[in-house]
């Protein structure tokens, strides 16, 4: 007997046809790509993606409720994102994802675009980057905004403890933040700099030596759009002869 999560103890259903784990699936399903697109409904299924996992196994995980677990399940159950496994050790009821690899069509998606479905998936890092930094920054005193024309004429505004008051990075832990919008490269400077950027990042992800977790964001992209960010367009160096 099978004691499932999502009802009362009844025997092993018979196995549904084999789904193989291996072969990736592209989502082709609007029920199933409603459920991928957005992380705060994807992390709810993720403890079930490459393996099989009981709903008291994810919710401890994820530190959040089983019967919460269970709604986000129930509905991957109803939209065949998931389907249950054979029983645990306690007789639970396992689930698991019909693929080992997923791939999200953009053009599935509610939006439809590429661009929120990448806005979608990096927000949350984005807010949790923001946060765990204010709350550093806001440890040497009251923090607002400093906007001013710097000297090349561009607008610079950053967050300062006063009008003439810097943030002192220097005794506070490691961090950094901060945009450099008024980069000029030519395309073979823009490759060497992508490289040098993931050649530091290489030589530290998956290292494990230290005793604090750290968040880093890399991005680099020319900019294609008009630049509304400093409230001004910036005109192009002069050319070089």
């Amino acid at each position: 007997m099978c004691a499932s999560r999502l009802g009362s103890a009844r025997a092993t259903p018979a196995p549904p046809p084999a789904w193989d784990y291996a072969r990736p699936w592209v989502v082709d399903r609007a029920d199933c790509a409603h459920l991928i697109a957005a992380p705060e409904r994807f992390r709810f299924i993720a403890p079930f993606l490459g393996r099989a996992e009981s709903i008291r196994g994810a919710a401890e995980q994820l530190g959040a409720s089983a019967p919460r677990v269970r709604y986000w399940v129930t509905r991957a159950l109803a939209a065949t994102l998931v389907r249950e496994e054979a029983c645990d050790a306690q007789g639970s009821a396992r689930y698991r994802v019909r693929s080992d690899v997923l791939f999200l069509p953009s053009a599935l998606t509610e939006a439809g675009t590429t661009e929120a479905l990448a806005t979608a998936w990096s927000d949350p890092w984005q807010r949790l980057l923001i946060r765990s930094a204010s709350r550093l920054v806001e440890r040497a005193g009251p923090v607002g905004l400093r906007l001013r024309r710097g000297a090349d004429g561009v607008l610079d505004y950053r967050l300062a403890h006063g009008p003439t008051r810097d943030i002192a990075f220097e005794h506070l832990p490691p961090m950094s933040l901060g945009w450099v919008t008024d980069l000029w490269l030519d395309d073979d400077q823009a490759r060497a700099l992508q490289r040098e950027l993931h050649a530091i990042v290489a030589r530290h992800v998956g290292q494990r030596a230290g005793s604090q977790r750290y968040i880093m964001r890399l991005a680099l992209a020319p900019l294609l759009e008009p630049d509304i960010v400093s409230m001004q367009r910036t005109p192009p160096p002069p050319q070089r002869a």
